[in-house]
């Protein structure tokens, strides 16, 4: 048994994947069909149960309730026809009655079909003949009108008929309520049985489902696993992996592949070593025995080239070596001519340091004059402007002179006019007072004064008319004099403000020349500082070079100690 088990678990590990999942799916689908095949079973036999339960124990127990109200509802309608007299329709009860009797015949059929061969029923049907012949009877009377005579009767002989049919409708209806239980118990235990078979049947496909999904799982997850692991150290770096899993599945054939890679990137990894160390130990003609595989074909050309490309550079070092070391006593000669030059240059930038400050200190002594001279014709200007300024406030001034002998003018003539006017008013004093005779001589004397003093009015005036011309005449001349001079005194202002401005740029110009010279100064001796500077470097790359010469016999003698194709 444990044998078989073994070969059954070995079987099942070599099984692909796809067939091992397709197994583990059919078993539980198989369980899940005998489930539901079950399931099936049981709802037939409850839903069996429920047809005989409805067919036989229910559908008789009320056809036997509706024969007992078919037979109260025959005795109410007698009694009803028996009472009310001729108030009652007495042949519309009585068709009633027949219909209610149709409605017996037909469920008292149903109830022989219902329950065949029943004793019960025997009896139902012996007492509805009884009761049939009492009832005619009544019924007779009743059509007859004889209303107490059908009482009688009814009480008497119908009614105890009725009751013992009504007894065998409730002995029928007992009957079948114990039959009804008897199948509602049935139907009760198939339930229960069928829930107990479910339940064990859906317990055993619980666990063979979680057994195969276990098994399942594990199958998969535990050489995924180590296949994970594996590649995990090998992306690390970890060539030494083991894969102990093997198997025929999917699962195996990964970790045999995965094997395979990992011997073959060993065999890679064993080259690129064997090849990066014959380089180290100066072996440039190493060709790698391995032969490469698909993309890694690229790395093994790629070894080919670094060693023919280090192979090349040595090659051409060894050159340059030669090169280097005779370029660099070319190198120190020139340099000692360099530093010689170089210290030549020195003395000629200091000369020229001294010349630069000579000049610098005549264009400061310059600009300092054309500050001056800038000053000085800004004061002049400024004179000048205010001596126009005045030369002008001067011809006003005359002006105004004119105008005012203009109106003297006026004032002469009016007082010759009143002179005239005067000399006129004396004569005819003069004549008034001879015609007065002795009596205005007296006024004659005072006219002849009055004439006299208005002829001198008359001679003051005259001169003082000449004396305004005259005025007027030398205000033309000094005002044309003073124009004259104004026109003078603005084009010294503008020869002045021109002559400023001039010495305002020639100023501006020894400011910038002294600058100027002062960035030369400045970059002179930067320039000297560099001579200086390049004598010293001069003297460094002539001691470098004889350094590098030295150098390049050491990489000469280093150089021939690689082995070169």
């Amino acid at each position: 048994m444990t044998g078989g088990r073994k070969e059954l678990m070995r079987k099942m590990k070599n099984m692909k994947i796809g067939k091992k999942l397709m197994f583990s799916y059919g078993i539980i689908i198989i369980f899940y069909i005998i489930t539901v095949i079950v399931s099936l079973f049981g709802v037939y036999n409850v839903s069996k149960s429920l047809d005989v339960f409805y067919n036989k124990a229910f559908t008789a127990s009320y056809t036997a309730g509706n024969l007992r109200a078919s037979v109260q509802s025959i005795g109410r309608t007698i009694l009803n026809t028996a009472t009310e007299g001729t108030n009652v329709d007495r042949q519309e009860q009585l068709d009633e009655i027949d219909e209610i009797l149709r409605d017996m015949d037909t469920n008292l059929i149903m109830l022989k079909e219902q329950m065949p061969d029943n004793d019960l029923v025997n009896q139902l049907r012996e007492s509805l003949k009884d009761q049939k012949q009492s009832r005619e009877a009544v019924m007779e009377e009743l059509k007859n009108g004889n209303d107490k005579e059908a009482i009688s009767l009814y009480g008497s002989d119908f009614e105890p008929k009725a009751e013992k049919t009504r007894e065998c409708l409730e002995a029928i209806t007992a009957y079948s309520k114990v039959n009804a239980d008897k199948y509602l118990d049935r139907g009760h235990e198939v339930r229960q049985q069928m829930t107990a078979v479910i339940l064990v049947l859906s317990f055993l496909i619980l666990m063979i489902t979680v057994a195969l999904c276990l098994y399942i799982t594990k199958g998969i997850t535990e050489p995924v696993s180590e296949v994970r692991e594996a590649a995990k150290n090998l992306a690390e770096g970890n060539l030494k992996v083991q894969l102990k899993y093997q198997s025929e599945d999917e699962l195996g054939e990964l970790a045999d592949s995965f094997r395979e890679t990992i011997s073959a990137l060993n065999d890679y990894v064993s080259a690129v070593e064997e090849g990066l160390l014959a380089v180290g130990n100066g072996k440039l003609n190493y060709h790698p025995e391995t032969a490469f595989k698909g993309d890694f074909v690229a790395l093994g050309d790629a070894m080919e080239q670094i060693t023919g490309l280090l192979n090349r550079a040595i090659m051409q070092i060894a050159c340059t070596a030669d090169q280097v070391a005779g370029g660099s006593e070319q190198v120190a000669n020139g340099a000692q001519i360099l530093s010689q030059g170089a210290t030549e240059q020195a003395g000629s930038m200091e000369e020229l340091a001294a010349n630069i400050n000579e000049i610098s200190d005549s264009v400061k002594s310059n600009a300092n004059d054309a500050v001056m001279t800038s000053k000085k014709v800004d004061e002049v200007s400024g004179l000048v402007t205010r001596s126009s300024d005045e030369m002008k406030a001067m011809v006003q001034a005359i002006l105004e002179i004119r105008e005012n002998s203009s109106a003297i003018g006026g004032i002469v003539k009016e007082i010759e006019d009143i002179a005239f006017q005067t000399n006129i008013l004396a004569l005819n004093a003069s004549v008034e007072a001879a015609r007065a005779g002795e009596a205005g001589r007296g006024f004659s004397v005072v006219a002849s004064e009055v004439r006299h003093l208005a002829a001198k009015t008359r001679e003051a005036s005259g001169m003082m008319a000449r004396l305004a011309a005259q005025t007027t005449e030398k205000v033309d001349g000094g005002t044309e004099a003073a124009d004259k001079t104004a026109r003078a005194l603005d084009l010294v202002v503008k020869g002045t403000e021109v002559i400023g401005t001039m010495v305002d740029r020639i100023s501006g110009a020894s400011v910038r020349q002294a600058d100027s010279i002062i960035q030369i100064r400045q970059s002179m001796e930067m320039v000297s500082e560099i001579v200086q500077g390049n004598s010293a470097t001069a003297e460094e790359s002539a001691a470098s070079s004889e350094e590098l010469s030295a150098q390049a016999q050491v990489l000469k003698k280093l150089v021939e100690e690689f082995e070169l194709s």
